[in-house]
């Protein structure tokens, strides 16, 4: 595994650590210790309650005021009644030091735990990228898994198969390059490649942010300008986006730079997850309700300016999309309607041979009847060349009315409601 060269800074050390403990445990949640950690300096939430972990970056002996302060934090830690108490500290505990650290236990009613340089060591060897990437030579240690990729990857493919373990284990060998982000390949024909970048736990974008710097080479043509605006919209709310890599010019580490031969760059936010309940209200411009359609909104992507939260309907016909600006409390609402194949009656399928406008039709005038009356039957429904205008008239009431002189961005393109 190679020496384990403890950080000198605390600072550092305790980042190295929360770091391992994330890749342990996903959902570990950091405590920042400005006005007091509360005897933690972080904690998750398993099936048996509240888990804590104290980390001291103490090295040498455990003399009397580092016992004090291990003490100090159990006994802040203990109003948290945790079901577990463990202090990370790279010192391995001599006899004496380790039946002071016993005499603890009877004190507390819940477990208290040791962890230390063996024990650091051992979950290293576990999570080989944290132990390159604080706790040894990382550049060193870089090259090193670098050439040993390339010498793995020398010999000719034999068969689809081949191909396929290659990628994923080409994917598992540059996780070990960051211990913050894993990697997804996707390969097609020609130039159809491309690479992801993931958070490997929540919160390691702010562990170890990814600056690259991105600048446009002809930004005063039509599709520089558009290529311009594109990115601001990514940038603001976290949009996925297409941009000719001809119009780019990125920097950056080179692991993470898309090949040189890329001709388009897909640049977006991580979605991130949610399960919040909605509900789509369609009123008249008198403000009566006029018909409501549950919601679960099951994601959202951000940017600097806000973000757009996901969601659909439980039959999944219609899905929903609510941008919001955090600074200027400005939204809009986007909605596709699709019905579902299974969700179609079978007289209407073979009458239509799956028409678009039937699709449409259905779930609209199902779910959102106006004022014209109730939602027609299948045998009442207009012909075909009346479906699109019957379809566009409905669509146009799922629009909530404004209040006056209000003004709606719909994906970045501002207009006065009406």
């Amino acid at each position: 595994m190679g020496d384990v060269q403890w950080p000198n800074d605390p600072m550092t050390f305790e980042q190295a650590i929360a770091v391992l403990l994330s890749c342990m445990h996903p959902t570990l949640l950091r405590v920042d210790g400005i006005g007091g950690d509360g005897g933690r300096d972080a904690q998750f939430t398993g099936t048996g309650g509240l888990h804590v972990f104290e980390m001291k970056s103490f090295i040498g002996r455990m003399t009397k005021g580092r016992r004090a302060k291990v003490e100090r934090s159990l006994t802040r830690a203990a109003l948290l009644r945790p079901v577990s108490w463990d202090v990370v500290v790279p010192i391995d505990l001599n006899p004496a030091e380790l039946e002071w650290f016993d005499s603890l236990q009877p004190k507390f009613p819940f477990p208290l735990s040791w962890r230390g340089a063996t024990w650091i060591k051992a979950r290293l060897v576990e999570h080989p990228a944290v132990r390159r990437f604080y706790f040894a030579d990382h550049h060193a240690e870089l090259g090193h898994l670098l050439q040993e990729i390339a010498r793995r990857n020398i010999a000719p493919v034999a068969n689809a198969a081949d191909a396929t373990t290659r990628l994923r284990q080409l994917c598992d060998r540059l996780a070990e390059l960051d211990p913050h982000y894993n990697f997804r390949i996707t390969a097609g024909p020609g130039l159809h490649t491309g690479t992801e970048v993931l958070p490997a736990y929540p919160g390691a974008d702010r562990d170890q942010p990814l600056h690259i710097a991105l600048s446009f080479t002809d930004p005063d043509t039509p599709e520089g300008r558009r290529a311009v605006s594109d990115f601001e919209r990514c940038r603001r709310y976290g949009d996925p986006i297409d941009l000719p890599a001809s119009f780019l010019h990125l920097s950056g580490p080179a692991s993470l730079l898309p090949p040189t031969s890329s001709d388009r760059l897909r640049v977006e936010a991580v979605p991130e997850p949610r399960d919040l309940p909605a509900q789509l209200i369609v009123t008249d411009q008198a403000g009566r309700r006029l018909a409501a359609l549950g919601l679960v909104m099951t994601s959202i992507r951000s940017g600097t300016d806000g973000g757009t939260l996901t969601g659909a309907d439980p039959s999944g016909a219609v899905t929903c999309r609510l941008r919001v600006n955090r600074t200027t409390r400005e939204s809009s609402i986007k909605i596709d309607v699709e019905v579902p194949e299974r969700l179609r009656p079978a007289q209407w399928r073979q009458r239509e041979g799956g028409a678009s406008a039937g699709r449409g039709r259905v779930v609209i005038a199902a779910m959102t009847p106006t004022s014209r009356g109730p939602a027609a039957s299948p045998s009442s429904q207009p012909s075909s060349t009346d479906d699109h205008r019957h379809v566009r008239s409905r669509l146009r009431g799922l629009r909530p009315p404004p209040a006056p002189g209000a003004t709606s961005h719909d994906y970045g393109k501002p207009r006065k409601r009406p």
